[in-house]
Protein backbone atom coordinates (compact mmCIF):
# COMPACT_ATOMS: atom_id res chain seq x y z
CA UNK A 1 0.00 0.00 0.00
CA UNK A 2 0.95 3.43 -0.83
CA UNK A 3 0.85 6.31 1.43
CA UNK A 4 -1.51 6.69 3.74
CA UNK A 5 -5.09 5.72 2.77
CA UNK A 6 -6.08 9.21 3.45
CA UNK A 7 -8.34 10.93 0.37
CA UNK A 8 -7.18 14.40 -0.71
CA UNK A 9 -10.65 15.95 0.31
CA UNK A 10 -9.38 15.04 3.98
CA UNK A 11 -6.24 17.33 3.62
CA UNK A 12 -6.04 20.91 3.51
CA UNK A 13 -2.82 22.57 2.73
CA UNK A 14 -2.53 25.97 4.69
CA UNK A 15 0.44 28.74 3.59
CA UNK A 16 1.67 31.68 4.65
CA UNK A 17 2.28 32.89 1.18
CA UNK A 18 5.20 31.10 -0.83
CA UNK A 19 4.40 31.98 -4.23
CA UNK A 20 6.82 29.62 -5.72
CA UNK A 21 5.47 26.67 -3.57
CA UNK A 22 1.51 27.50 -4.67
CA UNK A 23 3.28 27.48 -8.41
CA UNK A 24 5.22 24.18 -7.92
CA UNK A 25 2.17 22.64 -5.94
CA UNK A 26 -0.50 23.46 -9.03
CA UNK A 27 1.85 21.74 -11.13
CA UNK A 28 1.22 18.50 -8.86
CA UNK A 29 -1.61 15.99 -9.51
CA UNK A 30 -2.74 16.30 -6.22
CA UNK A 31 -6.87 18.34 -5.69
CA UNK A 32 -6.16 18.89 -2.24
CA UNK A 33 -7.73 21.64 -0.55
CA UNK A 34 -5.41 24.66 -0.29
CA UNK A 35 -6.11 27.73 2.35
CA UNK A 36 -4.21 30.99 2.02
CA UNK A 37 -3.64 32.90 4.90
CA UNK A 38 -3.29 36.44 3.57
CA UNK A 39 -3.58 38.04 7.00
CA UNK A 40 -3.40 42.13 6.15
CA UNK A 41 -5.42 42.86 2.96
CA UNK A 42 -2.63 45.71 2.42
CA UNK A 43 1.30 45.24 1.88
CA UNK A 44 2.39 47.83 4.02
CA UNK A 45 0.44 45.91 7.27
CA UNK A 46 0.82 42.48 6.42
CA UNK A 47 5.06 43.13 6.36
CA UNK A 48 4.68 44.70 9.81
CA UNK A 49 3.56 41.28 10.94
CA UNK A 50 4.40 39.08 8.44
CA UNK A 51 8.26 39.50 7.46
CA UNK A 52 7.82 37.18 4.34
CA UNK A 53 5.83 39.68 2.80
CA UNK A 54 9.10 41.84 2.19
CA UNK A 55 9.97 38.91 -0.15
CA UNK A 56 6.62 38.09 -1.39
CA UNK A 57 3.93 40.90 -1.60
CA UNK A 58 0.32 40.31 -1.80
CA UNK A 59 0.28 40.63 -5.44
CA UNK A 60 2.62 37.81 -6.50
CA UNK A 61 0.52 35.87 -3.65
CA UNK A 62 -2.77 36.23 -5.03
CA UNK A 63 -1.62 35.80 -8.58
CA UNK A 64 -0.26 32.76 -7.75
CA UNK A 65 -3.21 31.47 -6.12
CA UNK A 66 -5.48 32.37 -9.54
CA UNK A 67 -3.25 30.26 -11.48
CA UNK A 68 -4.04 27.12 -8.70
CA UNK A 69 -7.41 28.22 -8.82
CA UNK A 70 -7.20 28.36 -12.67
CA UNK A 71 -5.33 25.11 -13.60
CA UNK A 72 -7.20 22.58 -11.20
CA UNK A 73 -11.11 24.23 -11.37
CA UNK A 74 -11.13 24.24 -7.64
CA UNK A 75 -12.35 27.02 -4.96
CA UNK A 76 -9.51 27.96 -1.93
CA UNK A 77 -10.73 29.04 1.15
CA UNK A 78 -8.83 31.89 2.46
CA UNK A 79 -8.29 32.25 6.16
CA UNK A 80 -8.07 35.66 8.23
CA UNK A 81 -7.24 35.94 11.67
CA UNK A 82 -8.60 39.27 13.16
CA UNK A 83 -6.35 41.51 15.14
CA UNK A 84 -8.43 44.16 16.99
CA UNK A 85 -7.21 47.64 15.79
CA UNK A 86 -5.01 46.36 12.95
CA UNK A 87 -6.93 44.68 10.62
CA UNK A 88 -10.82 44.27 11.84
CA UNK A 89 -11.48 48.28 10.86
CA UNK A 90 -13.96 49.19 8.05
CA UNK A 91 -11.12 49.92 5.70
CA UNK A 92 -9.71 46.40 6.39
CA UNK A 93 -12.66 44.33 5.52
CA UNK A 94 -13.22 46.68 2.21
CA UNK A 95 -9.67 46.07 1.35
CA UNK A 96 -10.17 42.15 1.61
CA UNK A 97 -13.27 42.19 -0.06
CA UNK A 98 -11.47 44.11 -3.01
CA UNK A 99 -8.53 41.26 -2.60
CA UNK A 100 -10.57 38.58 -3.11
CA UNK A 101 -13.70 39.62 -4.79
CA UNK A 102 -11.55 38.12 -8.83
CA UNK A 103 -12.26 34.60 -6.51
CA UNK A 104 -15.39 32.46 -6.75
CA UNK A 105 -17.44 32.51 -3.63
CA UNK A 106 -20.09 30.17 -2.29
CA UNK A 107 -22.89 31.65 -0.24
CA UNK A 108 -23.65 30.37 3.08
Amino acid sequence: MNGLGIGARRITISTSGIPDGIRAFTQTAAAVPTRPLPQRSDDETRSKLMPVNKIHPLKEIMAAIRAYTDAKGKRVTFEYVLVDGINNRDKDVKQLAALLKVFPASSI
